[in-house]
């Protein structure tokens, strides 16, 4: 993810979790629905926002990039998530979508757990 994410500009990340990811990648903004989870992103030093990947709480041409990993494998509507993510970035910027392709390790192992009920990838 270093190799595409930008070093300049305000980014967010969608579905950020603990922000294990966002931290090093110099990500200053995250969502998730879980407050619990944004918890442990403040303490890394992110800005965090409760909401869902959806219908982001954000106003239109707001960041330089998006991140999305590891969420669009995982959501019935990901038209809708990349439509949202397209919404608030400013015209021609970033928008970096990582995935686990359902045939690799990673992707297997995500299959059998009980809570991914959907893997589109």
């Amino acid at each position: 993810m270093k190799k595409v994410v930008p070093k300049k500009g305000i980014g967010l990340e969608i579905e950020v979790g603990t922000g294990r990811f966002a931290q090093p990648l110099g990500v200053a903004f995250e969502i998730d629905p879980s407050k619990k989870m944004l918890e442990i992103a403040k303490k890394r030093g992110i800005k965090t926002f409760v909401g869902k990947r959806e219908n982001l709480p954000l106003g239109d041409n707001e960041f330089d990039y998006v991140l999305i990993v590891i969420v669009i494998c995982f959501v019935k509507n990901p038209e809708r998530v990349i439509s949202e993510a397209r919404r608030v970035l400013k015209n021609n910027r970033k928008l970096i979508i990582g995935i686990v392709d359902k045939d690799s390790h990673l992707g297997k192992f995500y299959q059998q757990k009980k809570e991914a009920t959907i893997y589109i990838l």
